[in-house]
C-alpha cells in the first residue's frame, strides 16, 4: 500500500476542469473557498481520489455521518490536507491518515489529547509531538466516530516501536514519515507492508522537505 500525495503548486487549470466533470459535488465544494490554497487542496484531493482508486463516479464516493470517506463496494480511503500538500492512501483494510504541517502545540493541547504516559514521552521534544499529533488524529479518522471518540483514552506509543496498538478490541498497525516541515502517519487494521510515499506529479517529490 502507498500514500499518494500532490501539492497545490501542481494543481492546472486543466485538473479543475476535470474535477467540474468528474466530479461536481467536490469542485462545488472546492469553488466555496474563498482561499486560492483551500480550492486547490480540494481540487488535489480529487485527484488523488481518482488516480489511486480508477473510479471517475463520483455518486460511489461518500461519507459516513461523522465524515468518515467510504468507496462504494470498496476500497477503503483516508484523505487528509495539510500545508501544500493533500495526501490519499487506499488499501482493503480500514485506514487513516493524517498530514500535518508542523506548528507550535502547546503543552495545555498536548495534555488533552495524551495519556500521562505520552504526555511524558513528549511534552519536551517537539517533534515527537507532531508525531503523537498525526497518529492520534489517524487512529480517529480509522474509527469513523469523530470527536465522539477521546483522544486521551489510547495510548499510540507502541506505533513508535512497530508494535501494534488494541484499542476497543481493534488490532491496529501504524507507520509514520517526517520531514523538516511536515509529519503524517497512518494506520490500519490490516497489516501495513512498508508503506512508501509516491508523488504523482514529478515535481512535488522536491517540495516534500
Amino acid at each position: 500500500m502507498n500514500i499518494y500525495l500532490m501539492s497545490i503548486d501542481s494543481v492546472t487549470q486543466a485538473d479543475f476542469e476535470y474535477i467540474s466533470f468528474y466530479m461536481p459535488q467536490r469542485y462545488k465544494k472546492a469553488m466555496r473557498f474563498r482561499n486560492e490554497s483551500d480550492r486547490k487542496l480540494c481540487v488535489a484531493a480529487g485527484v488523488l481520489i481518482a488516480h489511486t482508486t480508477g473510479i471517475s463516479d463520483e455518486g460511489r464516493i461518500c461519507t459516513e455521518k461523522n465524515g468518515k470517506p467510504y468507496i462504494t463496494g470498496g476500497p477503503c480511503i483516508s484523505i487528509s490536507h495539510s500545508g501544500i500538500f493533500a495526501a490519499v492512501a487506499v488499501s482493503n483494510s480500514s485506514i487513516g491518515l493524517d498530514i500535518q504541517k508542523k506548528r507550535n502545540i502547546d503543552l495545555p493541547l498536548l495534555r488533552r489529547i495524551c495519556t500521562d504516559e505520552e504526555y511524558d514521552w513528549a511534552a519536551l521534544d517537539e517533534r515527537r509531538r507532531y508525531l503523537l499529533w498525526t497518529f492520534k488524529e489517524a487512529v480517529v479518522k480509522e474509527d469513523g466516530r469523530g470527536l465522539l471518540m477521546d483522544m486521551n483514552t489510547f495510548s499510540v506509543l507502541p506505533f513508535f516501536a512497530d508494535l501494534p496498538v488494541l484499542i476497543e478490541g481493534k488490532r491496529l498497525t501504524g507507520k509514520f514519515f517526517d520531514t523538516d516541515e511536515y509529519a503524517l502517519s497512518i494506520v490500519s487494521s490490516g497489516f501495513l507492508f512498508e508503506p512508501g510515499l509516491c508523488f504523482i506529479r514529478e515535481e512535488d517529490a522536491a517540495l516534500w522537505k
